[in-house]
């Protein structure tokens, strides 16, 4: 509408003939602007004269079915093959953004002020001293009651969906778990079901434990159902809206409940990571992150980068309009740098004094890696598959390689997968190991074996 051109768009709910329509005219030139997913970088375009990536933190640009590829780095291969500009757009670049901007490979266009609003107060609130209602502080709720009441709206940020991760048993203290993945089940209120969020699978819920025959169960921890409910019952004049992926399923959804939060006609929104980032509503004035701890426990050194980019993100959405905005923050460790010095200095000279810790630790961006993973029907085959493997491959001293180790997830869908890391100063040399590996997997190839491949990778889970 602002630029008056032809426009093609592009995502997985178009159907096959949308899709080549939009091929054909970005091809033929009859149109001037494709805006879509991960897929529209491989359209063919007459004249293409830039690219651009909103949100290019995003770890949603990894393509991890089929053939894993992360369409932000095609791009940037893209743009430079094309000799046209690439705009990498984001509050909260990768540290590997920060280092190319920092050594000068990357031009730094930056935005010193938002456009409307001013950057929002944090509070740290210590879940250690303070008394909770399901998960909620009374300080919190406290919060919530006096902004409501000057006719602001909240945003609930809790990046859990269901109604309780956990059912456990009370006679013997079983946690119930999915039968294909090594995972517990998550009771959703909503249908009265235990959902597996990896496989999807769902399960009734039991009348008796498998494992002792009890009858008494209890729902541990707190999803985005459990926190409707609590704040529906501790404000009932309130209107409550949850925005989470069961509640929005598809384009209308979205829209429908976007309308709802941009004509205030909701009080309390409690949002998942899908609301975390590029939405813009002014009457938003407090931001609460309910648990956000879970990432100081992540196997991964990216944990502080998603954790720092997360709480940004989601603090973005606060104040911006006229109102002053503020954000609360529960956690079991307030004392943590990250909670004071983030607030303080700004993402970017953050991002700058952990990228200190990388380098001394040669770890990316100072160094690449390729993650190596086998999945097979039992652990021990998948285990031993790949060892044997990495037995064959000619020695390389340029490349460190880890001990084979179960994913965070050990089992999905019923393959249990194991992995090593590849760790390199030379990307050249990790490249000639992993085809080496690749070439050797493809001349012992095993029935209900998979090898998959990933360079770069964000996560090992």
């Amino acid at each position: 509408k602002a630029l008056g051109v032809r426009i093609g768009v592009i995502h997985s709910q178009v159907t096959d003939t949308e899709r080549l329509h939009a091929w054909r005219d970005a091809m033929l030139g009859r149109v001037d602007l494709i805006i879509g997913t991960r897929s529209a970088l491989f359209t063919p375009f007459a004249r293409l004269g830039l690219i651009i990536i909103d949100e290019a933190h995003d770890g949603s640009y990894i393509q991890r079915d089929g053939v894993r590829y992360s369409a932000h780095n095609s791009a940037i291969k893209r743009a430079h093959l094309e000799n046209i500009p690439l705009i990498l757009g984001s509050a909260t670049p990768t540290y590997e953004s920060v280092r190319n901007i920092k050594e000068g490979r990357y031009a730094h266009y930056q935005l010193p002020a938002r456009v409307s609003g001013e950057m929002p107060t944090w509070e740290i609130i210590d879940l250690n001293e303070e008394k909770n209602y399901d998960g909620v502080t009374t300080k919190v709720l406290d919060e919530i009651e006096a902004t409501i009441a000057r006719g602001e709206q909240v945003l609930v940020f809790l990046n859990r969906r269901g109604f309780s991760p956990v059912l456990t048993c009370l006679d013997c203290g079983t946690m119930l778990e999915c039968d294909n993945c090594s995972s517990y089940l998550n009771y959703h209120r909503t249908t009265g079901k235990l959902h597996c969020h990896h496989c999807a699978t769902r399960y009734p819920y039991p009348d008796n434990c498998h494992s002792c025959g009890g009858s008494t169960f209890k729902e541990l921890g707190a999803g985005t159902q459990k926190i409707e409910k609590a704040l529906g019952d501790a404000f009932p004049l309130a209107k409550v809206l949850r925005f989470d992926r069961d509640n929005v399923k598809n384009s209308r959804d979205l829209e429908e409940h976007l309308t709802i939060i941009g004509e205030n006609e909701a009080d309390i929104i409690i949002g998942t990571q899908m609301l975390a980032k590029g939405h813009d509503f002014p009457n938003i004035t407090l931001v609460v992150l309910l648990n956000s701890d879970g990432l100081f426990f992540a196997n991964d050194f990216r944990a502080d980068e998603k954790m720092a980019q997360l709480l940004m993100q989601v603090s973005g959405r606060a104040g911006r309009g006229e109102k002053k905005g503020k954000v609360l923050v529960q956690t079991m460790f307030p004392d943590n740098a990250l909670f004071h010095e983030l607030p303080k200095i700004g993402y970017h000279a953050y991002a700058e004094k952990s990228l200190e810790m990388r380098e001394i630790l040669l770890l990316p961006p100072y160094s690449n890696q390729i993650l190596v993973q086998v999945e097979a029907r039992s652990e021990g085959e998948a285990v031993h598959y790949l060892e044997g493997i990495l037995g064959i491959l000619p020695k390389n001293e340029e490349v460190e390689i880890t001990p084979v180790m179960p994913n965070n997830l050990k089992r999905r869908q019923g393959f249990y997968r194991v992995h090593v890391i590849l760790q390199s100063e030379s990307r050249a040399a990790l490249h000639r190991v992993a085809f080496q590996l690749r070439l050797i997997y493809e001349a012992n190839i095993r029935t209900g074996v998979r090898l998959l491949i990933e360079v770069d990778p964000l996560d090992f889970s």
